[in-house]
């Protein structure tokens, strides 16, 4: 469907029925995951019919996530045809020509690689100098295109030193965890992220914070979004909003159902006030 910026939803937009799995936004065209027929397609932004000249791309398994990169869209499905192991997720740097992908694997190509790996997002090799140590997969990766890569999940180590999620490691530094920003803390434990502005936003058991750098690791109380039904929620920053999906029917007391929208710049909820 297609939502207004006012949460209306469009009329004009009726692409064919099916299950579709996952959207993308790229160059100005839409591309989405059709689970039933099992396609990526290239549906018209304004009516949701199919673009003529645009060949669906097939695929087998299930497509839960779509990237645009370079031009193309990647799924995640398997990026690689010998991963040793499942790849749950993939995150696209711009800034610096690297495609993170996650999940429980030990190896890519034959090559040693373990829950975390960088390829070059133009071939698709391996770099074998980025290598971050954790003890159990990520549960999400988000880059913030200046030079920093956001880690969530329920690790207590990154590099054999104490950590616990939101980490930031550098992308030029090959994994290193940035020094101006603490992860020793106590645990919150693992859900979505997103950047949007100068900061990280997480949604973390049943609240969502917001981590900014310059804050040295402490989270920001100013901003804090609280009393988050139980469940899996996604966020996703986009100009001075930030979006959170999931199967919420209030935020902070506040009626917000399955899908809302919160403002960047202002406080939210701090001592009770919006």
């Amino acid at each position: 469907m297609g939502l207004s910026a006012a949460g209306t939803l469009g009329g004009a937009f009726r692409p064919a029925t099916a299950r579709y799995t996952a959207v993308e936004f790229a160059a100005d065209a839409v591309f989405v995951a059709n689970e039933t027929l099992r396609q990526v397609q290239e549906p018209d932004a304004a009516t949701g019919d199919p673009v003529a000249g645009f060949t669906p791309i097939g695929y087998s398994g299930t497509v839960g996530l779509l990237r645009a990169a370079n031009g193309a869209t990647l799924a995640n499905l398997p990026l690689l045809p010998n991963a040793g192991g499942n790849i749950s997720g993939i995150e696209l740097d711009p800034a610096s020509n690297s495609l993170f992908v996650f999940g429980n694997f030990s190896s890519l190509n034959g090559a040693a690689a373990s829950r975390l790996a960088r390829l070059d997002a133009t071939t698709l090799a391996l770099d074998a100098s980025f290598v971050v140590t954790l003890p159990v997969p990520p549960f999400a990766v988000h880059a913030d295109g200046i030079g920093g890569l956001w880690l969530a999940g329920g690790f207590n180590t990154v590099n054999g030193q104490p950590c616990v999620a939101p980490a930031r490691v550098l992308v030029a530094g090959n994994g290193a965890l940035d020094p101006a920003f603490s992860c020793v803390r106590t645990p919150l434990g693992p859900g979505e992220l997103t950047f949007a502005g100068d900061a990280l936003y997480a949604v973390q058991s049943s609240t969502i914070r917001r981590y900014r750098r310059i804050d040295g690791g402490a989270s920001d109380p100013d901003w804090l979004v609280t009393a988050l039904q139980t469940g899996s929620y996604g966020l996703r920053g986009r100009g001075a909003g930030l979006f959170v999906i999931g199967s919420c029917t209030q935020l902070s007391g506040m009626q917000r159902r399955s899908i809302a929208t919160l403002p960047l710049v202002e406080r939210l909820f701090a001592n009770g006030f919006e």
